[in-house]
């Protein structure tokens, strides 16, 4: 940011930071309804600065980071009992946006970005199905959500054209995912044997037919 921007900057934290702390001090608030507002105003500031100019693309990480934070104490103060999962998915999404903000900001630029937005949004979403799905189904699942992550690198517009390398590791990642969640299911279960006698018989039924060949060759 510029100069005048800094000045702006620290300033609005300063104030906002004297009024907290002066409603604190009068009994307006207690200390731990203060917390979310201590995190969430910085944040509101750093995502100020992110909307107003392109160039302060990077603001957004610590102000999404920031405003998680915030939003995730809020959470447990007016849900505690609630499940620890969510905590950590309001947490991780907040960082999911921030990236795939950078992404859409920037023009497609700061291509990288799709990489961590993709990993963690997956993990957001494995983090919510993993006390009702198991680990098993959440592991195929995060390996399928980092495939899409790598076939949206090789999809999308980058400023250098497309990344064609992506689709390996999109096609490995895939496939392990499709297993993992095959093994989770009680198809794996029949398709497993299955498999294995028929390659038994595939390797009897190629000996058989190469042994009658040398002896059709041996009577020439």
């Amino acid at each position: 940011m510029k100069e005048i921007e800094s000045r702006t900057f620290w300033g609005i934290l300063l104030i906002a930071g004297g009024l907290l702390f002066l409603m604190q001090s009068l009994g307006l608030m207690i200390l731990d309804n203060l917390w979310p507002i201590i995190f969430a105003v910085p944040g509101a500031v750093f995502l100020y600065a992110f909307v107003r100019r392109r160039e302060n693309w990077w603001a957004v990480m610590p102000g999404m980071a920031l405003l998680g934070i915030g939003t995730l104490i809020a959470f447990d103060q007016i849900f505690p009992k609630a499940n620890g999962a969510w905590g950590g998915a309001i947490f991780l999404g907040s960082l999911t946006v921030a990236f795939l903000a950078v992404y859409l900001r920037t023009g497609t630029h700061e291509w990288w970005a799709i990489i961590p937005a993709g990993v963690l949004g997956t993990l957001t979403l494995t983090t919510l199905l993993e006390p009702l799905m198991g680990d098993e189904f959440t592991g195929g699942l995060f390996m399928l959500g980092l495939a899409a992550t790598f076939a949206l690198v090789y999809l999308l517009p980058t400023p250098v054209g497309r990344m064609r390398w992506a689709i390996y590791p999109a096609s490995i990642l895939g496939g392990i995912g499709v297993l993992i969640l095959l093994s989770a299911t009680q198809i794996m279960r029949v398709l497993g044997p299955l498999a294995l006698i028929a390659f038994g018989l595939y390797l009897i039924l190629r000996h058989r037919n190469e042994q009658e060949e040398r002896n059709d060759y041996g009577e020439r």
